[in-house]
């Protein structure tokens, strides 16, 4: 078997989001795993007792190279004389540790629907899709207004692994392959690529559209 210690692995997902927003955060970690994308949510990402806030967040940033964050109408301004709702102020903040560290392409957000949530002009490049969240914040109910949104952040963690040259679960190179529209002559060759990786043949590798790419057995 080969040694993997050595090899980096595919994009770890950082979820960021408001307390009142973690309804919609277990939901999108729910959909994310269903696609096989390793990811933690805030809370559980290692915030130490003994370090600030800031401390915390700065040793997190090192662990986890994607972040998608989930703006929820959590507090209301006054914008122009109209009432408006925005997300909270330490989400963004966030948001902006991630953009400055990792780089653009490394970060998504996933936004509660509605006219009345005031978000930067600047960050609409990076919103991965408006959910429409339940009132009662039924899980299966946010489950299933999360999944479109969250098949696009699966999306692009893989465009990231690919950029950076990670390896990627077998199941998005097998998926992208389908959604490339290559021959089935090619999608016929992803098994003996993916037996190459789990007997320690060496790293099993595929060119979608003249990209390569590495792939992991996970």
């Amino acid at each position: 078997m080969s040694n993997t210690k050595s090899q980096k692995l595919y994009p770890k997902v950082f979820i960021g989001s408001s307390s009142e927003g973690l309804s919609a955060a277990k939901a999108l970690l729910a959909c994310l795993e269903e696609e096989q994308v390793d990811a933690v949510l805030w809370k559980d990402a290692g915030f130490g007792l003994s370090t600030t806030p800031i401390e915390s967040l700065e040793a997190i940033l090192t662990d986890y190279s994607f972040g998608v964050f989930i703006f929820t109408k959590d507090d209301q301004v006054v914008f122009r004389n109209e009432e408006m709702s925005v997300p909270r102020d330490n989400v963004v903040f966030e948001l902006g540790l991630w953009l400055g560290h990792w780089g653009r392409s490394n970060c998504a957000i996933v936004s509660e629907k509605g006219s009345d949530l005031k978000l930067p002009s600047d960050l609409s490049g990076l919103i991965a899709g408006e959910v429409e969240l339940p009132p009662d914040k039924d899980p299966q109910k946010t489950i299933m207004s999360m999944r479109s949104a969250a098949l696009k952040v699966a999306a692009a963690c893989f465009d990231s692994a690919k950029k950076n040259r990670l390896q990627v679960p077998a199941i998005w190179l097998w998926q992208r392959l389908i959604d490339s529209e290559l021959p089935l002559v090619i999608a016929v060759a992803c098994p003996q690529l993916l037996r190459a990786r789990i007997v320690g043949d060496g790293p099993a590798a595929a060119t979608v559209n003249n990209e390569q790419y590495v792939m992991s057995g996970q």
